[in-house]
């Protein structure tokens, strides 16, 4: 009877301790399905961020070129290539500076960057400007830019936002060259008024005077 009750303690503890363990299997597998699906959900998010993302850059009217923290070339999107005339396979780990950057300007630029790598200080992050950006066939164009610093662990990175301005720029000078022509225009036509061996005087539409020239002001008075 002994032997018998012992057995029996034995086995029921044999058979505790099975279950115990397959409790434990039971929720480790659970834990560990509910974790790959919790990944294959992340991944599928980041698919649909990353396409996202990609969607943005291919379809942006405006140049988007990124860089990383030494500054090389990451990311050329189309209009970038339109506008600038490079191909993103060409130039994409190449310096932007020996790519976009007008020579006369290089210098500037390194001294800029290396200041904001060592000092986090920019005259240019978070802020629209303009300049000049070197084309594939040698072009200066006038560009407006804007930079941003990617915030993320690690090296910083960059983008930036072009935009060419060669119609603006073009409209500006125009209106400019208008202007002086107007106001080239008003001082000989003042000149005549002022100078005029008759007199001239104008009127609104009631017969009040506007304005007299010296003769006629000459002819009132005499």
């Amino acid at each position: 009877r002994r032997l018998s009750t012992e057995l029996d303690r034995r086995v029921a503890q044999r058979t505790a301790d099975l279950a115990a363990s397959s409790d434990k299997l039971r929720r480790e597998s659970a834990e560990r399905h509910a974790a790959e699906e919790k990944l294959e959900r992340e991944e599928a998010e980041l698919k649909r961020t990353e396409a996202y993302k990609a969607a943005i850059m291919d379809s942006s009217l405006d140049c988007i070129v990124a860089m990383d923290h030494a500054g090389r070339i990451t990311e050329f999107n189309p209009a970038a290539e339109r506008v600038l005339g490079y191909k993103r396979d060409d130039v994409v780990g190449k310096p932007l500076a020996d790519v976009m950057i007008p020579p006369a300007l290089r210098d500037r630029h390194h001294a800029g960057f290396e200041r904001h790598l060592a000092t986090g200080e920019s005259r240019v992050l978070g802020h629209r400007v303009e300049m000049t950006a070197l084309c594939a066939d040698g072009r200066e164009i006038p560009v407006e830019i804007a930079i941003a610093r990617i915030q993320h662990d690690g090296p910083p990175s960059f983008t930036g936002y072009l935009r060419d301005i060669t119609a603006r720029k073009r409209n500006e000078a125009q209106l400019l060259d208008a202007l002086a022509r107007l106001a080239e225009s008003e001082e000989r036509w003042r000149s005549v008024f002022e100078n005029s061996a008759i007199g001239v005087a104008l009127t609104d539409l009631d017969g009040r005077f506007i304005a007299t020239n010296p003769m006629y002001q000459r002819m009132q008075i005499g």
